[in-house]
């Protein structure tokens, strides 16, 4: 909503504010990035994140369609229409795994999430189909594991296996 700061001066618009947010959510970067551009602090940029997926994780028309498991009918269409444009039967999509540098790791975990980096990461791991239609994401997994032991530990494959 537009406030008066306390100057008594209008606020940050709240149009400018959300584009600010969308474009931090759409280019995976840090409100600092779009400092200058919006002409706003960092900490306003990053409380406009947190604002914004706050509101996008407690919405439940939005959350029964964008952040739902993947369904048999899903699965069968994913499976379709990626037969169709790459031309591989059975393929529901790609899945990666990216360690992430976990600096407030705590000291008695330190030993299981250090890699072969030599600091400790968390894992997240999440799959897309082609049109970058995310279907799974899971972070936790020590970074200790390798991409193979992470897929033994996935709640994904768990439900391929069921």
């Amino acid at each position: 909503t537009e406030q008066m700061d306390a100057c008594h001066v209008p606020s940050i618009d709240p149009k400018v504010k959300l584009l600010m947010a969308l474009k931090c959510l759409a280019y995976g970067v840090s409100p600092s990035a779009f400092q200058d551009y919006f002409q706003m602090s960092e900490s306003t940029g990053q409380k406009c994140v947190k604002k914004l997926t706050a509101a996008l994780a407690h919405d439940p028309e939005l959350n029964e369609k964008y952040l739902r498991s993947m369904s048999r009918a899903d699965a069968r269409r994913v499976v379709q229409m990626h037969l169709e444009h790459h031309g591989v039967a059975g393929m529901i999509g790609s899945i990666d795994c990216m360690h992430l540098v976990w600096r407030t790791c705590p000291m008695a975990w330190r030993g299981q999430f250090k890699g072969k980096e030599k600091y400790a990461t968390i894992v997240l791991e999440a799959m897309a189909d082609h049109t970058l239609w995310v279907w799974h994401g899971n972070f936790g997994a020590p970074g200790s594991l390798n991409d193979i032991n992470i897929w033994d530990r996935s709640p994904l494959y768990e439900r391929f296996i069921d």
